[in-house]
This record gives C-alpha cells, sequence and structure tokens, in this order.
C-alpha cells in the first residue's frame, strides 16, 4: 500500500492591503449593525437585539409592523396608514433606515465569504488575515524552488568573489530585483 504525502502549501505572500480595507469594511458594517440596533430599540425596547436577523432583513416594515402591534393600533384609527403614523412620530427614521440598510447590504457583499455571520447575539466576524493569503501553484512547486535554490547558490558564490547579480535576470524572466537583490516573482507561481 502507498502512502500519499499531502505537501504542505506554500504561502508566496500575504495581500495585506486588501485585508485591511476588508478590516476597514467590517468596522463600518458593525458600527451600521450597532447604529440599527440603536434605532429599533428606540423603537421596539430591549427586545430589539432578539429580532435583530429579521430587523435586517427589512427595517422600516418590520419596525412600523412592530411599532403598530406594541400599541400604535389603539391611539389611530382603523384605516390609518401605518408608515404615515411612524413617519411622523419617528420623523427622519425610516430614510436613514433604508439608508443603513443599504449600506449594510454593500458591506456584506463586499466582504463576501468574509462577510460577518448575523445570529441572535449580534454580529460574528468571519474575517482572518489568513484568508488573503497568495499560495504557490503546486504545478509549478519545482519551477520555484530551482529558482530559489539558484538564488541561494548565486549568493554562495559572491562570498568567494563572484559578483553580476544583474547577469542571474538573464537566466529566467521569473526573477526581478527587490531594492538590490534579486528574488522570485511570485506572481508568476500563484
Amino acid at each position: 500500500m502507498e502512502k500519499t504525502v499531502k505537501e504542505e502549501r506554500i504561502v508566496l505572500y500575504n495581500e495585506s492591503g486588501m485585508y485591511n480595507t476588508a478590516l476597514q469594511t467590517e468596522n463600518e458594517l458593525f458600527e451600521t449593525y450597532d447604529s440599527l440596533l440603536e434605532i429599533a430599540t428606540s423603537v421596539m425596547g430591549v427586545k430589539a437585539k432578539d429580532s435583530m436577523v429579521e430587523i435586517i432583513q427589512d427595517p422600516t416594515n418590520f419596525l412600523i409592523e412592530k411599532y403598530w402591534e406594541l400599541g400604535a393600533d389603539k391611539l389611530f384609527p382603523i384605516g390609518t396608514d401605518k408608515a404615515v403614523v411612524f413617519e411622523l412620530l419617528h420623523v427622519g427614521k425610516v430614510l436613514h433606515l433604508n439608508e443603513l440598510k443599504n449600506k449594510f447590504d454593500i458591506g456584506m457583499r463586499t466582504l463576501q465569504g468574509n462577510a460577518p455571520t448575523l445570529t441572535k447575539s449580534g454580529l460574528k466576524s468571519n474575517l482572518k488575515q489568513s484568508s488573503f493569503d497568495k499560495y504557490l501553484n503546486n504545478d509549478k512547486r519545482e519551477e520555484y524552488t530551482a529558482l530559489l535554490s539558484f538564488i541561494k547558490s548565486a549568493k554562495r558564490l559572491e562570498k568567494y568573489g563572484a559578483s553580476g547579480t544583474v547577469n542571474l535576470l538573464r537566466y529566467s524572466n521569473k526573477l526581478k530585483f527587490q531594492g538590490l537583490d534579486i528574488v522570485v516573482n511570485n506572481s508568476y507561481f500563484l
């Protein structure tokens, strides 16, 4: 019986800029969630936190219906437009709710697979810096390690008076300068 050895994946680099952008988007998403929760709490009281999953889906209609269920129906005649009453008593909140909902949806779409999970207890972050790692394509592993070995050998030869680092670039178009050093151009190996 043959044992299959699973080769470890090599991280070429991490897209830290994209991670920082995603982190900022996530922070804005949490702030938007808190703003929605604050408005919902002002309408529903403490029970709002338990209903945030439903509120996020359609905040305006959900809160109008909840407001009506919490006793507004007894204060106004039958047939009164619920949305008009809500807007009159909570001036500007409907527009603000819609803006927050749109901002929340855009943030969730932007983060895609890294978007937080919405639970009864709030938002749970799924953002990990390792999600932005770029890995070596295993089909190109042999060439990549050969280039690393080539660069290492050239550096060892410099101890014995060898020079001409610039000439190393002639051996492969997959090498580049980084400062004064020759390095593997990782973009070829994704």
